[in-house]
C-alpha cells in the first residue's frame, strides 16, 4: 500500500476513562469525538496486567526499546512515513520520525523533586500538603533559593497586585493568584523548565513548580515529565483547583498546538499522545467524586476533568480534517481513590496471622505446612482456610458501612504445595474507591484494616482492579463486538492501516 498520503492518526491518551467518556459524548458536549464514534464506534478498554503507565508504555513501545514489536518501528518497517510526538523513547526505525525529542517513559506521577514554596521572612505557607513533599525557602532580602542552584529574586510591582520576579535569570511580572510563563534554563540535565505561581504579595509567598526535563521543539521548550499537572498533584493543600486548572488547560493547549503543527506536515501515519487527560484526573477528580471529602458541587456540572477531554476533542477535529482514520485509545481510566485496605491487619483483626499473610497487600498466601519455613496450615485442610477467608473477606464493610470493600476472592488452581514462593494462594479484588496498601502510603496503627485516603488527588488507576477502571479504544472503523484487550492495540491498528483509506465525507 503506498504511504504517500495521510492515512491514519492514532492517538494514545492515557487515563481516557470510558464511562466518562461515554456519559458526556452521551450529554454532546464532545461533537468531533462523537463523530468518530458514529463512524465507528467505542469499547472499554483493559490492559492485561496492573494499570500502571509503565506497564501500558511497554506494551506500546516493546519490552525494551531495541524490541521488535514496538509499534512505531513496526509502522516504519511496513512502509509508512510515522510521525511520532510526544511518545517515549523507541527503537530508532527507518520512516519513523519525530520533531521532538522523546520524553523517558513516566512510571508514575510521582515529581522528580518536591515542590517548593518561597515565603517572605514570618508569612506561612498555605494550607497543609498531605503528601509530604513540600519544602519551603525564606527570602534573605529580595531573595530566595527554591531548589539547588536555582534562584528566584522578588520585587514589588507598580500596582502592588503584581510581583516583579527574576528566575534563572529570565524576568517577568506575575498577578497575585497568577502563573508565570514556563522558564527554560540549562541544568546538569539539559534543558529542563519550571514555572511560579504568585499566591500572595503580601507577604510574599510563590510556589515554584520541581524544574522538569524540557525538549526542544520549534515552538520552544515543553514540559514533558508527565505533564506539568502531576507536580501539581503534590501541592495539594498549596495550589487551589483553579490554579491546577489553568495549569493543565494551558499545558493542553500547549500540546495540541504542536502536534496539529505535526499533522500539517502530512505523515501517513500521525503516532501522538496527550499526556493531559491523566493529570487533570489526578488532581481534579474530587470535582466528580460525590464520596470523596473534597467534593464540591459547585464545582458543577462543568468541571475541570471536562476541559481535558474538551481539548482532546478539539484536537480529533483538527486531526478530522486531514486523516480520514482516526483511532484514539487508552488501557485505563481512573477511579476513586476513597480507602486504602490492610490485608495483613485484617487477618490479625481475625486471628488469622498465624495461617496466612499477604506479601504484597493484594494477594494471600497460607503458611502451609511442608512449604513454607514457617508453615502451620496442613496440607488437607488449605483449601477450606481459603473458602473460608474468601467468605469473611466478602462480608468487610466500608468505613461508614455504605457498601462492600471486596468484589470477589480468586483462588489459585492446582496443587498449591507446588506453587513458587512468589505466588499468591489467592487474589482479592477490592470494589471501586478501595486498593491494597503499599509500603510507601502513609502509616497508619497496626491494627488498621480500612484508612481513610487522606489525598485529594483521587484519580487513581495503580493498583486497583483494572475491572473498574477501563480504558477506551474509540475508532473511526466498526469495531467487533465485546472489549479490547491492551495488548491487541498493535493488532488493531494494523486492521486500520491494511482497510485502505475511506473517502472523506462531505457535510
Amino acid at each position: 500500500m503506498s504511504a504517500a498520503y495521510p492515512q491514519a492518526a492514532i492517538v494514545l491518551a492515557p487515563g481516557l476513562d470510558h464511562h466518562l467518556l461515554r456519559g458526556w459524548l452521551r450529554a454532546g458536549l464532545l461533537p468531533h469525538l462523537a463523530q468518530v464514534m458514529a463512524r465507528g464506534g467505542l469499547r472499554p478498554a483493559y490492559p492485561a496486567g496492573p494499570t500502571d503507565p509503565a506497564a501500558m508504555w511497554q506494551t506500546v513501545l516493546g519490552d525494551s526499546p531495541d524490541a521488535s514489536d514496538a509499534l512505531p518501528a513496526r509502522l516504519g518497517e511496513a512502509g509508512h512515513d510515522v510521525l511520532s510526538v510526544f511518545l517515549p523513547r523507541h527503537r530508532a526505525a527507518n520512516g519513523v520520525r519525530s520533531p521532538i525529542a522523546p520524553p523517558p517513559v513516566p512510571h508514575d506521577c510521582t515529581p522528580l523533586h518536591p515542590y517548593a514554596v518561597v515565603l517572605e521572612e514570618g508569612a506561612t505557607q498555605p494550607g497543609k500538603p498531605v503528601t509530604g513533599v513540600g519544602a519551603t525557602a525564606t527570602l534573605q532580602g529580595n531573595t530566595g533559593e527554591p531548589y539547588p542552584g536555582l534562584t528566584l529574586e522578588v520585587a514589588p510591582g507598580d500596582d502592588g497586585r503584581r510581583l516583579r520576579l527574576r528566575l534563572a535569570g529570565h524576568e517577568t511580572l506575575v498577578p497575585e493568584r497568577g502563573w508565570s510563563p514556563w522558564i527554560a534554563f540549562d541544568s546538569p540535565r539539559g534543558t529542563a523548565v519550571t514555572r511560579c505561581a504568585v499566591l500572595s504579595t503580601s507577604p510574599v509567598v510563590v510556589y515554584v513548580a520541581p524544574p522538569q526535563d524540557g525538549t526542544d521543539s520549534t515552538a520552544g521548550p515543553v514540559p514533558l515529565t508527565g505533564t506539568p499537572g502531576s507536580l501539581a498533584a503534590h501541592s495539594d493543600g498549596v495550589l487551589d483547583d483553579a490554579l491546577v486548572s489553568e495549569l493543565l488547560a494551558d499545558c493542553g493547549a500547549r500540546v495540541n498546538e504542536i502536534i496539529t503543527a505535526a499533522a500539517d506536515e502530512r505523515p501517513s501515519v500521525l503516532l501522538a499522545c496527550v499526556p493531559y487527560i491523566e493529570p487533570a484526573q489526578h488532581h481534579l477528580w474530587h470535582q466528580l467524586d460525590f464520596t470523596s471529602h473534597w467534593f464540591d458541587s459547585r464545582e458543577h456540572p462543568q468541571p475541570a476533568v471536562l476541559t481535558a477531554y474538551r481539548q482532546l476533542d478539539e484536537l480529533v477535529g483538527a486531526l478530522s480534517a486531514t486523516y480520514p482514520e482516526l483511532l484514539i485509545a487508552s488501557p485505563h481510566g481512573c477511579q476513586s481513590l476513597r480507602a486504602t485496605v490492610d490485608l495483613n491487619a485484617w487477618l490479625r483483626a481475625n486471628h488469622l496471622h498465624g495461617q496466612a499473610h499477604s506479601p504484597d497487600g493484594r494477594g494471600l498466601r497460607l503458611r502451609l505446612r511442608g512449604r513454607d519455613e514457617d508453615g502451620a496450615v496442613p496440607a488437607a485442610a488449605a483449601r477450606a482456610l481459603l473458602d473460608e477467608i474468601a467468605g469473611r473477606l466478602r462480608n468487610l464493610a466500608e468505613i461508614d458501612g455504605s457498601g462492600l470493600v471486596v468484589s470477589r476472592v480468586e483462588i489459585a488452581d492446582g496443587d498449591l504445595a507446588l506453587r513458587p514462593p512468589d505466588e499468591a494462594d489467592a487474589l482479592v479484588h477490592f470494589t471501586p474507591g478501595h486498593r491494597a496498601r503499599r509500603e510507601t502510603d502513609r502509616p497508619a496503627a497496626q491494627d488498621v484494616v480500612l484508612a481513610r485516603s487522606q489525598l485529594r488527588i483521587s484519580g487513581h488507576h495503580c493498583d486497583l482492579d483494572p475491572f473498574f477502571v477501563p480504558g477506551g479504544v474509540l475508532t473511526t472503523r466498526p469495531p467487533a463486538p465485546g472489549p479490547v484487550a491492551w495488548r491487541g492495540l498493535a493488532a488493531l491498528v494494523d486492521e486500520h492501516l491494511a482497510a485502505g483509506p475511506v473517502p472523506a465525507r462531505h457535510h
